[in-house]
């Protein structure tokens, strides 16, 4: 049976993402994410607290139940990334949220799982700038 680190490393290679992206997102120690991916049958490295579970199934647009179980797999077009025209589009508003809200902490630095928000924003709102950003400051909100 497959476990859930193979699990979460095929998605992340979907995604074009790697450890450091994890590390940032779960505030995991590197040695630690390491040992998540080592191909070892020991049981401790094989262990993930369920704060890093919920933070790494965020990253990766996915459930904690499917990266854990493998059940109830995220459907294909859950897991795919946006085109790299939409994700340029995507930094590109931030950085415009960014100038315009200078004493907003959180767009101080574009983190991937930020351009992702706004890649799907983009998405979801076509040219409508003004949905987009609300749609932005929305999830940044719900964290």
């Amino acid at each position: 049976m497959e476990d859930w680190a193979v699990r979460l490393k095929k998605l992340m290679d979907a995604m074009d993402l790697g450890q450091p992206d994890i590390v940032r997102v779960t505030g995991a120690k590197q040695s630690s994410v390491r040992q998540w991916f080592k191909e070892s049958p020991k049981p401790s490295t094989k262990m993930i607290r369920a704060d890093n579970a919920v933070a790494a199934a965020k990253l990766v647009d996915s459930t904690v139940e499917y990266l854990i179980t493998g059940k109830n797999k995220p459907k294909e077009s859950q897991a795919a990334r946006p085109d790299d025209e939409t994700m340029a589009q995507a930094i590109q508003v931030l950085y415009m949220v960014s100038a315009s809200r200078p004493q907003d902490k959180r767009f101080k630095r574009i983190s991937w799982p930020l351009i992702q928000v706004s890649a799907k924003a983009i998405e979801r709102c076509g040219d409508d700038h003004r949905k987009i950003v609300e749609e932005i400051l929305s999830a940044v909100e719900r964290g």
